[in-house]
């Protein structure tokens, strides 16, 4: 079997193979020499304690604190660049967070919203990078953007000071909120990090928290409450929509859980924003309001001027129903939420409160028929 041997055709393939190997290198970043390293710092939680009243939706964002970077970003010099830049891609993760709770409550941060150690509260954190929503315990990337472009010399690119773009973290409720106190170590450290087209993935920048939150959760104590309407003469009644003097009544709140406010406007200047040196903006609190709603056991006379039917048996009176005002006369519509004006506002330290209404007795038929005249109603306190 005759063969040949040609060393320039070995040659030639080793010259290829030499230049596909250069062509392909892949990029090597490290901190730009004498330049800024970024930040591994903290940020402190302006509150120290939280009120979730028992009527908050599922996925309400309970606190959020924005943080903003005031110290120097990280610069990095990066070899090779191609044709003088190099594309990052940000990546974001959270570190040490707890388990998750694959809550879609908040649409926003579903399926990343994170246990903090208080039942029915977790955490969870946005970047703040252009084009990208929430951060969890795996990485998450960005739209590339050219960040190495400034040449230094052939092959090496310099980066500008790579820094935090406004990231933030949230606590959101989940579920039944329980009492408790979260600690900062459960709240995770956000990292930012960054990979130069086939560079291995390097950290910019970190920021964790400190402090720790006590989380109240009661709910106002309320009785049931027995109104005596007196006796009437059947003759008082004059003929359709006449009534009986009212008869005004009060139902007590005690242990309430304190009514501080949140942070509910989450437009620019209205949220909490801290750097790692302190405080930068304390916030607007939005006041908590509270609501109630009256509910006939048994189907009313006319729900919208108030009005109860009796109950049904041997011996009750016809003609009449019982309705249910403000004191003076103003109107309560049945099955409606009504919000409660407080003058002074109700605050942190609210622990009780009173509420007053009026009853009395309103001919509704052309004739009224004595007998007993009871009637049945519940009143639900809605308080967010």
């Amino acid at each position: 079997m005759k063969g040949f041997f040609s060393l320039g055709s070995i040659i030639r393939a080793l010259m290829l193979y030499a230049i596909a190997q250069t062509s392909h290198a892949a990029v090597s970043c490290g901190v730009d020499s004498g330049g800024p390293s970024g930040i591994r710092g903290t940020m402190a939680l302006q509150i120290s304690s939280l009120t979730v009243p028992r009527d908050t939706p599922n996925g309400t964002q309970l606190y959020i604190q924005n943080f903003r970077q005031a110290g120097v970003g990280t610069a990095l010099t990066c070899t090779p660049s191609i044709l003088g830049t190099l594309g990052m891609t940000p990546h974001y993760i959270v570190r040490g967070l707890g388990a998750n709770t694959n809550s879609t409550a908040n649409v926003y941060y579903a399926n990343k919203i994170y246990e903090t150690g208080v039942p029915g509260i977790g955490v969870a954190w946005k970047s703040g990078h252009v084009g990208m929503r929430a951060v969890g315990s795996a990485f998450e990337f960005g739209p590339m953007v050219n960040d190495c472009q400034v040449p230094i010399v052939s092959g090496l690119c310099r980066t500008g000071q790579l820094k935090f773009d406004s990231p933030a973290l949230v606590l959101i409720k989940t579920g039944p909120v329980g009492a408790g106190v979260i600690n900062a170590s459960a709240l995770g450290m956000l990292q930012q990090n960054a990979k130069f087209h086939d560079s291995p993935i390097y950290t910019l920048n970190e920021i964790g928290v400190t402090g720790s939150i006590n989380v109240v959760s009661r709910t106002c104590q309320t009785p049931d409450v027995q109104v005596l309407m007196g006796s009437h003469k059947t003759s008082s009644l004059t003929g359709k929509g006449s009534s009986t003097p009212e008869v005004v009544f009060h139902i007590p709140f005690a242990n309430c859980p304190g009514f501080p406010g949140y942070y509910g406007n989450t437009s620019a200047g209205n949220v909490p924003s801290s750097s790692e040196n302190g405080v930068i903006n304390s916030g607007v609190l939005v006041n908590n309001t509270i609501s109630f709603r009256i509910e006939p056991m048994t189907t009313p006379i006319d729900a919208t001027n108030g009005v109860l039917s009796l109950t049904t048996g041997a011996g009750m009176a016809t003609g009449v129903g019982v309705k249910i005002t403000y004191p003076k006369g103003k109107i309560i519509p049945l099955y409606q939420n009504q919000e409660i004006l407080f003058s002074p506002l109700i605050g942190a330290d609210t622990t009780g409160f009173s509420l007053s209404f009026a009853a009395r007795y309103v001919q509704t038929a052309d004739k009224v028929t004595p007998g007993q005249a009871n009637a049945v109603a519940t009143y639900t306190i809605i308080y967010k």
